[in-house]
Protein backbone atom coordinates (compact mmCIF):
# COMPACT_ATOMS: atom_id res chain seq x y z
CA UNK A 1 0.00 0.00 0.00
CA UNK A 2 1.09 3.52 -0.57
CA UNK A 3 2.18 5.03 2.73
CA UNK A 4 1.10 8.61 2.00
CA UNK A 5 -1.04 10.14 4.71
CA UNK A 6 -4.48 11.64 4.16
CA UNK A 7 -3.26 15.23 3.97
CA UNK A 8 -0.67 14.34 1.32
CA UNK A 9 -3.26 12.52 -0.80
CA UNK A 10 -5.63 15.48 -0.67
CA UNK A 11 -2.79 17.80 -1.65
CA UNK A 12 -2.06 15.58 -4.66
CA UNK A 13 -5.75 15.61 -5.57
CA UNK A 14 -6.00 19.38 -5.30
CA UNK A 15 -2.85 19.94 -7.34
CA UNK A 16 -3.16 17.35 -10.11
CA UNK A 17 -6.72 15.99 -10.43
CA UNK A 18 -8.20 18.68 -12.69
CA UNK A 19 -5.04 18.79 -14.80
CA UNK A 20 -5.10 15.03 -15.36
CA UNK A 21 -8.80 15.12 -16.24
CA UNK A 22 -8.08 17.83 -18.82
CA UNK A 23 -5.14 15.88 -20.28
CA UNK A 24 -7.24 12.72 -20.64
CA UNK A 25 -10.14 14.73 -22.05
CA UNK A 26 -7.84 16.16 -24.73
CA UNK A 27 -6.29 12.79 -25.42
CA UNK A 28 -7.59 9.24 -25.04
CA UNK A 29 -10.84 10.05 -23.21
CA UNK A 30 -12.78 12.81 -25.00
CA UNK A 31 -15.88 14.09 -23.15
CA UNK A 32 -14.43 13.01 -19.79
CA UNK A 33 -14.37 16.64 -18.61
CA UNK A 34 -18.02 17.06 -19.56
CA UNK A 35 -18.97 13.94 -17.59
CA UNK A 36 -16.79 14.98 -14.66
CA UNK A 37 -18.55 18.34 -14.52
CA UNK A 38 -21.92 16.60 -14.72
CA UNK A 39 -20.91 14.34 -11.83
CA UNK A 40 -20.06 17.32 -9.61
CA UNK A 41 -23.33 19.00 -10.50
CA UNK A 42 -25.37 15.84 -9.93
CA UNK A 43 -23.87 15.33 -6.48
CA UNK A 44 -25.30 18.76 -5.66
CA UNK A 45 -28.64 17.72 -7.17
CA UNK A 46 -28.82 14.69 -4.89
CA UNK A 47 -28.02 16.86 -1.87
CA UNK A 48 -30.79 19.26 -2.88
CA UNK A 49 -33.30 16.40 -3.20
CA UNK A 50 -32.35 15.19 0.26
CA UNK A 51 -32.47 18.63 1.89
CA UNK A 52 -35.75 19.67 0.26
CA UNK A 53 -37.62 16.35 0.12
CA UNK A 54 -35.76 14.32 2.74
CA UNK A 55 -35.46 11.67 0.06
CA UNK A 56 -32.72 10.45 -2.27
CA UNK A 57 -33.22 8.72 -5.60
CA UNK A 58 -31.70 8.26 -9.03
CA UNK A 59 -33.78 7.62 -12.13
CA UNK A 60 -32.85 5.49 -15.12
CA UNK A 61 -31.46 8.28 -17.29
CA UNK A 62 -29.30 9.48 -14.41
CA UNK A 63 -28.02 5.95 -13.74
CA UNK A 64 -27.09 5.56 -17.41
CA UNK A 65 -25.19 8.84 -17.22
CA UNK A 66 -23.30 7.56 -14.17
CA UNK A 67 -22.44 4.38 -16.08
CA UNK A 68 -21.17 6.48 -18.99
CA UNK A 69 -18.96 8.40 -16.57
CA UNK A 70 -17.62 5.17 -15.07
CA UNK A 71 -16.83 3.67 -18.46
CA UNK A 72 -15.21 6.86 -19.72
CA UNK A 73 -13.02 7.42 -16.66
CA UNK A 74 -12.03 3.80 -16.08
CA UNK A 75 -11.85 0.62 -18.09
CA UNK A 76 -14.38 0.23 -20.86
CA UNK A 77 -16.65 -2.77 -20.37
CA UNK A 78 -18.84 -3.13 -23.45
CA UNK A 79 -21.72 -5.10 -21.92
CA UNK A 80 -22.21 -2.97 -18.81
CA UNK A 81 -24.45 -0.28 -20.28
CA UNK A 82 -26.63 -2.83 -22.07
CA UNK A 83 -27.15 -4.75 -18.83
CA UNK A 84 -28.12 -1.65 -16.87
CA UNK A 85 -30.61 -0.66 -19.57
CA UNK A 86 -32.49 -3.91 -18.91
CA UNK A 87 -33.63 -2.65 -15.48
CA UNK A 88 -37.08 -1.10 -15.23
CA UNK A 89 -37.03 2.52 -14.12
CA UNK A 90 -39.31 1.89 -11.14
CA UNK A 91 -36.96 -0.83 -9.90
CA UNK A 92 -33.93 1.42 -10.35
CA UNK A 93 -35.54 4.25 -8.40
CA UNK A 94 -36.82 2.06 -5.55
CA UNK A 95 -33.61 0.02 -5.20
CA UNK A 96 -31.25 2.99 -5.14
CA UNK A 97 -33.63 4.88 -2.87
CA UNK A 98 -33.61 1.97 -0.42
CA UNK A 99 -29.81 1.71 -0.40
CA UNK A 100 -29.20 5.46 -0.11
CA UNK A 101 -31.76 5.99 2.64
CA UNK A 102 -30.46 3.00 4.58
CA UNK A 103 -26.88 4.29 4.42
CA UNK A 104 -27.73 7.83 5.49
CA UNK A 105 -30.21 6.80 8.19
CA UNK A 106 -27.76 4.34 9.74
CA UNK A 107 -25.03 6.97 9.89
CA UNK A 108 -27.40 9.49 11.46
CA UNK A 109 -28.70 7.20 14.19
CA UNK A 110 -27.86 8.66 17.57
CA UNK A 111 -27.02 5.27 19.07
CA UNK A 112 -24.81 4.14 16.17
CA UNK A 113 -21.08 4.22 16.84
CA UNK A 114 -19.38 4.82 13.51
CA UNK A 115 -16.26 2.78 14.05
CA UNK A 116 -14.63 0.74 11.30
CA UNK A 117 -16.58 -2.44 12.02
CA UNK A 118 -20.00 -0.79 11.98
CA UNK A 119 -19.15 1.36 8.99
CA UNK A 120 -18.13 -1.67 6.94
CA UNK A 121 -21.36 -3.44 7.90
CA UNK A 122 -23.43 -0.43 6.80
CA UNK A 123 -21.54 -0.18 3.50
CA UNK A 124 -21.81 -3.94 2.94
CA UNK A 125 -25.57 -3.95 3.40
CA UNK A 126 -25.98 -0.92 1.13
CA UNK A 127 -23.91 -2.67 -1.55
CA UNK A 128 -25.99 -5.82 -1.24
CA UNK A 129 -29.11 -3.79 -2.00
CA UNK A 130 -27.58 -2.04 -5.01
CA UNK A 131 -26.11 -5.13 -6.67
CA UNK A 132 -29.60 -6.55 -7.03
CA UNK A 133 -29.84 -4.31 -10.09
CA UNK A 134 -28.77 -5.94 -13.32
CA UNK A 135 -25.36 -4.70 -14.43
CA UNK A 136 -24.52 -3.20 -11.04
CA UNK A 137 -21.65 -4.94 -9.30
CA UNK A 138 -19.61 -3.78 -6.29
CA UNK A 139 -17.54 -1.29 -8.29
CA UNK A 140 -20.58 0.42 -9.81
CA UNK A 141 -22.41 0.26 -6.48
CA UNK A 142 -19.46 1.95 -4.78
CA UNK A 143 -19.61 4.75 -7.36
CA UNK A 144 -23.29 5.25 -6.62
CA UNK A 145 -22.65 5.43 -2.87
CA UNK A 146 -19.80 7.88 -3.41
CA UNK A 147 -22.35 10.31 -4.89
CA UNK A 148 -23.62 10.77 -1.33
CA UNK A 149 -20.59 12.97 -0.61
CA UNK A 150 -22.82 16.04 -0.93
CA UNK A 151 -25.03 14.70 1.86
CA UNK A 152 -22.56 13.15 4.28
CA UNK A 153 -18.83 13.48 4.88
CA UNK A 154 -18.82 9.74 5.57
CA UNK A 155 -19.66 8.63 2.03
CA UNK A 156 -17.61 5.61 0.90
CA UNK A 157 -14.98 5.87 -1.83
CA UNK A 158 -15.43 4.83 -5.44
CA UNK A 159 -13.73 1.48 -6.07
CA UNK A 160 -11.78 2.79 -9.05
CA UNK A 161 -9.27 0.54 -10.80
CA UNK A 162 -6.41 3.01 -10.41
CA UNK A 163 -6.92 3.70 -6.69
CA UNK A 164 -7.43 0.03 -5.85
CA UNK A 165 -4.28 -1.07 -7.66
CA UNK A 166 -2.27 1.58 -5.81
CA UNK A 167 -3.43 0.07 -2.53
CA UNK A 168 -3.23 -3.63 -3.31
CA UNK A 169 0.01 -3.71 -5.31
CA UNK A 170 2.05 -3.29 -2.13
CA UNK A 171 0.95 -6.79 -1.14
CA UNK A 172 1.42 -8.19 -4.63
CA UNK A 173 3.02 -6.24 -7.47
CA UNK A 174 1.10 -8.40 -9.96
CA UNK A 175 -2.21 -8.14 -8.12
CA UNK A 176 -5.34 -8.45 -10.26
CA UNK A 177 -8.57 -6.95 -9.06
CA UNK A 178 -11.48 -9.30 -8.41
CA UNK A 179 -14.24 -6.70 -8.04
CA UNK A 180 -16.11 -8.46 -5.27
CA UNK A 181 -17.63 -7.14 -2.04
CA UNK A 182 -14.93 -8.64 0.16
CA UNK A 183 -12.20 -6.92 -1.81
CA UNK A 184 -14.01 -3.59 -1.72
CA UNK A 185 -14.36 -3.75 2.06
CA UNK A 186 -10.61 -4.36 2.31
CA UNK A 187 -10.18 -1.35 0.06
CA UNK A 188 -12.14 0.79 2.54
CA UNK A 189 -10.01 -0.44 5.44
CA UNK A 190 -7.08 1.48 3.97
CA UNK A 191 -9.08 4.72 4.05
CA UNK A 192 -10.01 4.10 7.67
CA UNK A 193 -6.36 3.60 8.53
CA UNK A 194 -5.44 7.10 7.38
CA UNK A 195 -8.69 9.01 8.03
CA UNK A 196 -10.75 7.24 10.69
CA UNK A 197 -12.50 10.49 11.66
CA UNK A 198 -13.55 11.35 8.08
CA UNK A 199 -11.68 14.66 8.26
CA UNK A 200 -10.55 14.68 4.63
CA UNK A 201 -13.32 12.76 2.87
CA UNK A 202 -12.85 9.30 1.40
CA UNK A 203 -13.83 10.67 -2.02
CA UNK A 204 -10.91 13.13 -1.89
CA UNK A 205 -8.48 10.41 -0.81
CA UNK A 206 -9.63 8.15 -3.64
CA UNK A 207 -9.09 11.01 -6.11
CA UNK A 208 -5.54 11.43 -4.83
CA UNK A 209 -4.85 7.73 -5.31
CA UNK A 210 -6.41 7.89 -8.76
CA UNK A 211 -3.98 10.66 -9.69
CA UNK A 212 -1.04 8.50 -8.61
CA UNK A 213 -2.44 5.56 -10.57
CA UNK A 214 -2.91 7.63 -13.71
CA UNK A 215 0.57 9.11 -13.44
CA UNK A 216 2.11 12.10 -11.69
CA UNK A 217 5.22 14.05 -12.69
CA UNK A 218 8.23 11.73 -12.57
CA UNK A 219 9.85 13.44 -9.58
CA UNK A 220 6.69 13.01 -7.49
CA UNK A 221 6.30 9.34 -8.44
CA UNK A 222 9.97 8.63 -7.69
CA UNK A 223 9.51 10.04 -4.20
CA UNK A 224 6.36 7.99 -3.59
CA UNK A 225 8.00 4.78 -4.83
CA UNK A 226 11.05 5.41 -2.65
CA UNK A 227 8.90 5.89 0.43
CA UNK A 228 6.88 2.79 -0.37
CA UNK A 229 10.01 0.66 -0.71
CA UNK A 230 11.27 1.89 2.65
CA UNK A 231 8.01 0.84 4.26
CA UNK A 232 7.67 -2.53 2.51
CA UNK A 233 9.12 -4.75 5.25
CA UNK A 234 7.26 -2.86 7.94
CA UNK A 235 3.94 -3.18 6.12
CA UNK A 236 4.42 -6.94 5.83
CA UNK A 237 4.37 -7.26 9.60
CA UNK A 238 1.10 -5.42 10.10
CA UNK A 239 -1.75 -7.41 11.57
CA UNK A 240 -4.11 -6.43 8.80
CA UNK A 241 -3.06 -8.19 5.63
CA UNK A 242 -5.14 -8.60 2.55
CA UNK A 243 -5.71 -12.33 2.32
CA UNK A 244 -7.79 -12.47 -0.80
CA UNK A 245 -8.35 -15.82 -2.44
CA UNK A 246 -7.29 -16.44 -5.99
CA UNK A 247 -9.76 -17.61 -8.56
CA UNK A 248 -12.38 -14.88 -8.14
CA UNK A 249 -13.36 -12.29 -10.73
CA UNK A 250 -10.51 -10.76 -12.69
CA UNK A 251 -10.05 -7.30 -14.09
CA UNK A 252 -11.17 -8.31 -17.57
CA UNK A 253 -14.71 -8.92 -16.37
CA UNK A 254 -17.94 -6.96 -16.43
CA UNK A 255 -19.99 -6.69 -13.25
CA UNK A 256 -23.38 -8.34 -13.40
CA UNK A 257 -26.43 -7.90 -11.22
CA UNK A 258 -25.14 -10.24 -8.52
CA UNK A 259 -21.83 -8.49 -8.09
CA UNK A 260 -20.06 -11.33 -9.82
CA UNK A 261 -18.72 -11.09 -13.32
CA UNK A 262 -19.54 -11.86 -16.88
CA UNK A 263 -16.52 -13.33 -18.63
CA UNK A 264 -15.81 -11.72 -21.93
CA UNK A 265 -16.53 -14.29 -24.57
CA UNK A 266 -13.62 -15.36 -26.70
CA UNK A 267 -14.31 -16.17 -30.32
CA UNK A 268 -13.38 -19.71 -31.19
CA UNK A 269 -11.65 -20.34 -34.45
Amino acid sequence: MTNLNAKELVEIKNKYYDTLIDELNNGSKPKLKELEDWKSSFIETLAKRYNEDNDIYINKDELIKIIEFKLKKGKFRPTLRKLVLQNEESIIISTINEAFNYFVLQLNKKDTKIDEENYLLIVKHSLEILIKLRGVGPATASLLLSFLSGITSKSPPFFSDEAAIEIFKKEDSNYKLKYNVKEYLHFIEYFFEIDSKFEFGFDNLESGLWCIGIGLPESINDNINSNNNDEHDQSKSKDRKLKLKNGDDDDNDDDDESGKSIKKRRLRS
